[in-house]
């Protein structure tokens, strides 16, 4: 599970490296993290097809505290998972990654919503609308419709102060869980099936001084064979290069190869 959480994190985060190290007016995000492991599936083709009962699942997004809707019906808050955030969200199951529709429908937009006291229950949902968990579509195409994952967790009344993603960080299981539901459905069909364990939420802080791409060690505006010898560089006498900080752990050593590795190669 560590190493699915680690890969995912990095994958998220590389993938929105360009736009987001170019926002200087906003530098503390949100980073959603939810685990589970499948329970059945039903899929027969595609990416989906290759997954199997027992393995971790793992979902991430990262969201704008700035960026929101709040339901006129329901006390319910629904931060947009935008292209702006690079894919606004990867499911990565041990051996296969999907994500948003691309591009995605029309006049829809996803959502991770926050719901309090609603009326006597509290919770968090990933939807195209904020009053109700009606599932985001997947980059995959099933029998009837896109794949959508639809899930949803609903706690006692008292377990969120208000629908500010700040006053939401925290630790999520099934301490004052009352409802869970975690499946991949094709149109009124849910062929697989996720069981939920734990959700996190913490602060993401993006570095405004990085210019560059993750990987563009060089700083010559792109990532390829030319940037591997300062990188090399970087890594042997630990130098601080954010850019050649792949795993953004603060530390450039022998951790971030195998990352800087994926990148040359187009992964």
């Amino acid at each position: 599970m560590n190493m699915t959480r680690q890969f995912g994190t990095f994958c998220l985060t590389l993938l929105m490296s360009i736009v987001l190290t170019t926002q200087s007016n906003a530098d503390t995000f949100f980073f959603i993290e939810i685990f589970g492991e499948v329970e059945f599936n039903q899929i027969s083709g595609g990416q989906l097809g290759n997954v199997n009962v027992g393995e971790s699942v793992y979902l991430s997004a990262l969201i704008d505290p700035s960026d929101f809707v709040d339901s006129p019906n329901f006390p319910t808050r629904g931060y947009p998972l935008e292209n702006k955030f690079g894919p606004g969200l990867l499911l990565q199951f041990e051996n296969e990654i999907v994500t948003l529709q691309d591009p995605f429908p029309a006049n829809a937009t996803p959502f991770f919503v926050i719901r309090n006291n609603d009326p006597a229950v509290d919770g968090f949902f990933l939807s195209t609308n904020i009053d109700n968990p009606f599932g985001i579509p997947l980059d995959q195409t099933g029998v009837f419709t896109q794949f959508t994952n639809d899930f949803s967790v609903t706690y006692l009344g008292d377990t969120l102060p208000s629908l500010n993603i700040e006053e939401a960080q925290g630790d999520y299981d099934f301490t004052g869980l009352t409802v869970f539901n975690w499946t991949i459905n094709d149109g009124p069909f849910n062929p697989l099936g996720i069981i939920f364990t734990s959700m996190h939420i913490t602060e993401y802080f993006v570095d405004p001084a990085c210019p560059f791409d993750l990987g563009d060690v060089n700083h010559d505006g792109s990532v390829n064979l030319l940037d591997v010898d300062s990188f090399v560089t970087a890594v042997l006498t630990n130098e601080v290069i954010c850019e050649a900080d792949i795993n953004l752990d603060g530390i450039v050593d022998l951790l971030d190869v195998d990352p800087f590795v994926t990148i040359l190669g187009g992964g």
